[in-house]
């Protein structure tokens, strides 16, 4: 990411608005823990608070019907500690993971870490056909995928939510080619209108962890996540987890979901993001050419936004900051992109309102610029 400057609009980043984080209310439940607990919310094994975030994660789960007898909670340094380690236990050097393109980047170099065998399937045309042809064939090619890493519900970079008829189908495939599913469910809870099934309420084999966390809810540097789904799978991951957690801040959270209305706290986030959503989308009417193209926004941080091929990708952010204002280039969310990837991604989570609308207003004016002198 380039470095950022006074006046730069920096739609790049998918950080929460100051205002998003319950900063008081973090602070009272430290205060709070540390009176109440004492001395045991500071040892390594936490304080009872920690157990009362577990069976409330569990309440959850079976509230959006996504909690199977034999299944268990596992606490996790964010969701993508959860991915790392689904990615310690299904994969090495033979197996591959099957991971949507765009997707996520940082997931992208957590799966480098333990395989060269990345293959990708589109993230938005849900062909389930397509998906099995990847998965046969990479297994005719000695490299079986055990591990599909997923964004099913407001996916980083597009926003995209995957119909619940697409995510039984991947349950099918996975099931019928012995793999697992990783579901990344970062920003399910930010939805504008009805909140999306999660796939694992579709899993009746256990075939699903769920990887979910606090970092859009409550605050990024919190790094409080879970994993839910088969006791035996995250009695593993918990073999592996050797960091021992952070019990102070789990019991932190804990506080937090007991005693200062953690429910009226989402609704006030899916309401202020759904605003900032809709004034980008206006933004994007009005200031883009009609041969750029995205996808409305239902819930979570971003849009994706598509422009012409003749359109440079390079020369689109170096003009752009230019003009101060920055964004992310679609190329980092594919494992084997070209050079160029005629799409970016753009964040009405971070900035100001005004500045969200400016922001669009500059970038659609170079995009223009340069079409017009292609």
């Amino acid at each position: 990411m380039q470095p950022s400057y006074d006046g730069l609009i920096n739609l790049a980043k998918g950080y929460p608005f100051p205002e998003a984080i319950p900063s008081d209310a973090l602070t009272q439940a430290m205060k709070r823990l540390s009176e109440v607990e004492g001395d045991v919310a500071f040892q390594y094994d936490g304080s009872p608070a920690t157990e009362y975030l577990k069976d409330w994660l569990k309440a959850e789960m079976m509230r959006r019907n996504s909690w199977r007898t034999g299944d268990d909670i596992l606490l996790t340094s964010g969701a993508l500690q959860g991915l790392d380690l689904l990615c310690r236990i299904f994969l090495d050097e033979r197996s591959a993971v099957l991971i949507q393109a765009p997707t996520y980047m940082e997931a992208i170099e957590v799966c480098r870490n333990y395989t060269d065998h990345i293959v990708t399937f589109d993230t938005v045309a849900e062909d389930a056909n397509a998906v099995e042809r990847e998965l046969r064939l990479t297994e005719a090619n000695g490299h079986p995928v055990r591990l599909i890493y997923v964004g099913t519900s407001f996916q980083n970079p597009t926003g995209y939510v995957m119909s619940p008829e697409f995510r039984r189908d991947l349950v099918a495939l996975a099931e019928k080619y012995d793999a697992f599913i990783a579901e990344d469910g970062a920003y399910d809870q930010l939805w504008f209108e009805e909140p999306p099934p999660l796939l694992k309420s579709f899993d009746s084999l256990g075939r699903t962890m769920y990887l979910g966390t606090f970092s859009k809810t409550l605050a990024p540097g919190l790094r409080v996540g879970w994993a839910c789904g088969s006791s035996v799978l995250t009695d593993l991951m918990g073999r592996f987890k050797k960091d021992l957690g952070n019990p102070l801040v789990t019991g932190m959270v804990s506080y937090v979901i007991q005693f200062h209305n953690y429910d009226a706290h989402l609704q006030q986030l899916r309401a202020a993001y759904r605003r900032r959503a809709a004034l980008m989308e206006f933004a994007l009417v009005e200031w883009m050419p009609p041969e750029c193209q995205w996808l409305p926004s239902q819930g979570g941080y971003y849009h994706w936004l598509s422009y012409p091929a003749v359109v440079d990708g390079e020369r689109l952010r170096a003009r752009s900051y230019d003009q101060g204002v920055n964004f992310l280039p679609g190329r980092h969310f594919y494992p084997h992109a070209p050079r160029d990837v005629s799409a970016l991604r753009v964040s009405f989570s971070y900035e100001s309102e005004r500045n969200l609308v400016e922001g669009v207003k500059r970038l659609g004016n170079v995009i223009r610029e340069m079409l017009a002198g292609s």
